[in-house]
């Protein structure tokens, strides 16, 4: 009998399930496979992702988010510095109030906008946990309830109970 096998339902997500073949023996847990796959740029990367991989192409992804908070900070404040100077460059017409009211409209349809997908972003970020949550609450209970199962057949399956547990 294997108490749990890992299957690879998609590329870089692994998902526990239960297996029961009735034969009998206990067999140790098996494992997933760790296949080399192929990276956008021609290397090969391990099934643990790229930034866990050694090579060229991810040695420039950020692990550290003030670096990228710095970054953006910086291109928002050069973006105003340059404003103000073109500001003193454009002609009168473009400074008149339906010029003035019309960028602020336009701002304000571009600032809903953002708002809009920074919101769908976050619900998709939940449901995703959701399900994730979702499917580890019920691979834990059905391990437990095998677990029972298997305790209701008495000592000849605590074999199969340990490597359950390890």
């Amino acid at each position: 009998m294997r108490p749990f096998a890992y299957d690879t339902r998609a590329p870089g997500q692994v998902e526990a399930y239960l297996t029961y073949s009735g034969s009998g023996d206990a067999a140790p847990p098996v494992r997933a496979p760790n296949r080399a796959t192929e990276c956008p740029c021609g290397g090969a990367s391990s099934d643990q992702g790229l930034i866990a991989g050694s090579h060229a192409c991810v040695r420039f992804a950020s692990m550290y988010p003030w670096v990228d908070a710095l970054v953006v900070l910086a291109s928002v404040f050069a973006s105003g510095l340059l404003g103000l100077h073109v500001r003193n460059l454009l002609p009168a017409h473009h400074l008149q109030e339906e010029s003035v009211g019309m960028v602020r409209l336009c701002t304000g349809v571009i600032a809903t906008l953002a708002a809009l997908v920074i919101g769908l972003l976050v619900a998709s970020a939940k449901a995703n946990y959701d399900r994730v949550n979702d499917n580890v609450t019920h691979a834990a209970a059905t391990i437990v309830l095998l677990d029972q199962t298997l305790a209701q057949y008495g000592p000849q399956s605590q074999t199969a109970r340990n490597l359950l547990r390890a």
